[in-house]
């Protein structure tokens, strides 16, 4: 699969760095190219190459979307024709509760830029530093647990994707249903930013506790 990789910040990186090793082309964008480049020296895959925004969202099946939250939706606008018809990944979070959104959620106003894409809100709870740790499996105190990551869409499709490329990364995709959900998966984003600062740092996750069938998240076990 082809991923596009609209932003460079620690989550995006994260994700790249361990969807790589999984077969798929990526490329990440940045709004300077040679930051991009930067970034992709550090990941050292070959499957993973540089751009800019622009590159990036027209190069990805599924282009994932996580820049600074204040342009989020002027940004998804410029881009709205490259977008068209594919699965966009929404992992941003609003600043604060009075940002001044005329719909519910960031995400809806995203996807109101974008009305052609297949929009789904996911990874905006989990913090990238505890994605950092827990992903190349290199926490034992973290290990053997279900890292649950929401996700919201009004797309099944979409959402079934979305789900995929989550448990590629052995992680627990939680199907929130619709995307006018999106508005409690931002406020649970912020009550996991208020946690981490306030007391637990990197070693904490939100997580859903619940019976599920066999997964390939077994192989923790």
């Amino acid at each position: 699969m082809k991923i596009g990789i609209v932003g460079t910040g620690p989550m995006n990186v994260a994700l790249a760095a361990n969807w790589a090793p999984h077969n798929h082309q990526l490329r990440i964008g940045s709004r300077s190219v040679d930051r991009a480049r930067a970034v992709v020296a550090t990941i050292a895959s070959k499957q993973v190459s540089a751009g800019d925004y622009y590159d990036a969202a027209k190069f990805g099946d599924v282009v994932f979307y996580a820049i600074e939250p204040a342009s989020a939706v002027t940004t998804a606008a410029k881009l709205r024709e490259v977008l068209a018809g594919k699965v966009v990944i929404d992992a941003n979070n609003v600043l604060d509760n009075t940002s001044g959104l005329a719909t519910h959620s960031l995400a809806e106003a995203i996807a109101d830029a974008v009305p052609g894409a297949r929009l789904v809100k996911a990874f905006n709870v989990v913090r990238a530093q505890t994605l950092t740790r827990v992903l190349p499996k290199k926490r034992p105190k973290l290990e053997g647990q279900y890292f649950s990551i929401y996700h919201c869409g009004n797309d099944d499709g979409a959402r079934r994707t979305v789900a995929a490329l989550i448990e590629e990364l052995f992680l627990d995709p939680i199907d929130c249903g619709d995307l006018s959900h999106a508005y409690e998966l931002e406020a649970l984003g912020k009550l996991a930013e208020f946690l981490a600062k306030q007391r637990y740092g990197a070693d904490f996750a939100i997580n859903v506790a619940h019976r599920r069938a066999s997964s390939p998240m077994d192989s923790w076990f």
